[in-house]
């Protein structure tokens, strides 16, 4: 063969070797390239961080707040509300109501019973219990109503009720419900009661004027009406014993009470404070709005996320455990708001 076709020849040769690993080089960084684009895209946008209903880390997806119009249901964190027509107003005769949810049913009141199994798009007024209603929890599949005449309990999600015998005559309206572990603590004008099941209960400790509870791991705090001074109280010892921790601070009625890691937030007529040392001091949240015009019903801390109802303002709500807050409108048409519900 000529010299000529050799060099020719081992040319070629050369250029197909040349050619073709470049080719699988183009082939590996393309695949490189598109397995970025798709962890990229299968990660949440920024602005849906952190969001409850998108990783389900905050222990709910579906938010309520009740108004003196009717109950409004946000499934995006409370950036959105929307209405549910035929749904109870949620204050009657000055008293704000609560909700309790076990799966798909919901149950309500503002001193009527309601209940929804649809979510809240349906609801029928339950007309078992022939006292007011003025509390409602959810515990070990149970149903939970609290009355004047004492606790009823229901097993199969608001259709039959069961009433438990009296703990104590003291005849006083149960005002609060919360769970820690195990065990259900409730509060009436009177004290704090516990139980393990939901049917039958303790009586622990005198605690006049009591309005509200929140039971953590290692504290129980319980807010009771100004004619109880101090009005907030710290139990240490699974709520046998109970000490002030107001610390000269005049809250006047702490309506409701909740705790998210270290902090606890205390709602009152006359603000919203946050305490980050079990009690030993205050803050007074001030929401942008002057003190003397805020009021807060409700409060409720889910994962990073806090809720509060004012029946002035309406609804705040923050997304990083209390440190910032935005004020949410959108399809929230009544600004007299008084009780949240998580589900």
């Amino acid at each position: 063969m000529p010299v000529l076709e050799v060099i020719f020849s081992i040319g070629i040769f050369t250029m197909n070797k040349l050619i073709g690993k470049l080719l699988l080089i183009s082939i590996f960084w393309a695949t490189i390239g598109l397995l970025v684009l798709s962890s990229c895209s299968s990660s949440p946008s920024p602005a849906l961080a952190g969001s409850p209903n998108q990783n389900g880390t905050s222990g709910f997806s579906t938010v309520f707040v009740g108004t003196a119009t009717g109950v409004f249901r946000s499934i995006d964190s409370g950036r959105t509300w929307q209405s549910l027509p035929g749904s109870p107003t949620m204050i009657q005769n000055g008293q704000a109501g609560g909700f309790a949810a076990i799966g798909s049913s919901l149950l309500a009141t503002n001193g009527l019973p309601y209940l929804s199994t649809d979510n809240g798009d349906h609801w029928k007024q339950l007309s078992i219990m022939t006292e007011r209603v003025t509390s409602v929890a959810a515990f070990h599949g149970l149903f939970i109503a609290g009355c004047a005449n004492g606790i009823f309990w229901s097993s199969d999600q608001g259709n039959t009720w069961q009433m438990i015998d009296p703990v104590y005559q003291n005849e006083s309206y149960i005002f609060g419900f919360s769970q820690s572990q195990d065990n259900l603590y409730a509060i009436d004008g009177y004290g704090v009661l516990r139980s393990s099941d939901g049917k039958s209960w303790q009586f622990l400790a005198s605690l006049h004027y009591g309005l509200s509870i929140e039971a953590g791991v290692e504290n129980i705090f319980a807010g009771t009406d100004v004619g109880s001074n101090p009005d907030l109280f710290r139990s240490t010892d699974s709520g046998t014993t109970w000490n002030p921790v107001s610390n000269g601070y005049n809250f006047g009625q702490v309506w409701s009470l909740s705790a998210i890691g270290s902090a606890i937030f205390a709602a009152t007529d006359i603000g919203l404070y946050r305490s980050d040392n079990a009690g030993a001091l205050w803050t007074l949240m001030g929401m942008g709005y002057p003190v003397d015009s805020l009021e807060f019903n409700s409060v409720q801390c889910a994962g990073s996320f806090i809720f509060a109802a004012s029946p002035q303002h309406g609804v705040f709500v923050s997304s990083d455990e209390g440190n910032t807050w935005s004020h949410s409108t959108v399809g929230l048409n009544d600004s007299a708001a008084y009780t949240i519900g998580l589900q």
